[in-house]
């Protein structure tokens, strides 16, 4: 069986059965409460939870709880399932997943979103009515696409060991992120400095092997596009949704792998450094 911790001020469980549970911790009854102890610290302690983005879920509940060990528990998240076994879908929300595979309908959260205050982050002033079929709802989800997914993770070695390393990495970073880290900041600024070298060299050869004028046309999409389809006459492997040739990131690696080229293990590399790097 598996459990699924949802919001703020509530959450909700579904088993493989498709049996639900729903409490509110935020009612001023004790219920609640008592019920995600159990789930979390009690006689479900030791059962694997099933969650959709697990790190939100466990720094939320550890806070709650005042308990800072959840993070080490056995859990699984649907959706670094979904992340490792399609990297490259449009979507990996929730319910976006479980409509295109269990054809779940998204209209559920439009009638909380209603209720919802304008960070839609306080869900204590939805009726009870209509909270209870969303949460009832998102857990199915989550089971469903838990189902659908983890056979597929553990048919492939290679899928197992991301998935391990990726879930071993949520204790840490909760952690850091609740008391934060520190740093080296003249080690960073060294590190920054040799970064900008090693993009401005990375324009200049682009520059040099393409015989464009402007520096910006590697960061252009556009400009990209013109370069690689056009000049270089590269093959489309996907199309935006306004019909023109994809130059996003696994159309670039999908590319790469297809054409020995050396122009795309410059984009490559440029996308690489400059991503956190201020131009």
């Amino acid at each position: 069986e598996f459990r699924r911790v949802l919001f703020r001020s509530a959450f909700s469980t579904c088993t493989p059965d498709g049996k639900t549970f729903i409490a509110r911790v935020d009612d001023g009854k004790k219920t609640g409460i008592v019920s995600l102890r159990h789930l979390w610290l009690g006689v479900w302690r030791n059962v694997p939870k099933v969650m959709h983005n697990a790190k939100f879920d466990i720094s939320f509940t550890e806070e709650f709880l005042h308990n800072r060990t959840l993070a080490n528990r056995e859990f699984h998240d649907t959706s670094l399932q979904s992340r490792i076994l399609q990297s490259s879908h449009p979507s990996h929300r929730l319910k976006d997943l479980a409509y295109e595979l269990a054809g779940i309908e998204r209209d559920d959260e439009a009638e909380v979103k209603r209720y919802v205050g304008a960070k839609g982050v306080d869900y204590s002033g939805v009726p009870r009515e209509i909270m209870d079929r969303y949460q009832a709802r998102d857990a199915e989800r989550c089971m469903l696409l838990h189902m659908f997914f983890l056979p597929k993770i553990e048919a492939n070695p290679r899928y197992r060991e991301i998935y391990q390393m990726e879930r071993d990495l949520i204790a840490p970073t909760v952690a850091m992120e609740r008391r934060g880290l520190m740093i080296d900041r003249e080690k960073c600024r060294k590190m920054v400095t040799e970064l900008l070298g090693n993009i401005d060299l990375t324009i200049d050869q682009f520059v040099a092997e393409t015989n464009c004028s402007d520096r910006r046309t590697i960061a252009s999409p556009m400009k990209l596009r013109d370069i690689l389809y056009r000049k270089y006459g590269f093959p489309i492997l996907k199309e935006t949704p306004t019909g023109q040739p994809s130059t996003d990131k696994a159309t670039i690696a999908a590319l790469r792998a297809e054409v020995d080229h050396h122009i795309l293990d410059l984009i490559i590399r440029f996308r690489s450094w400059s991503r956190g790097v201020k131009m």
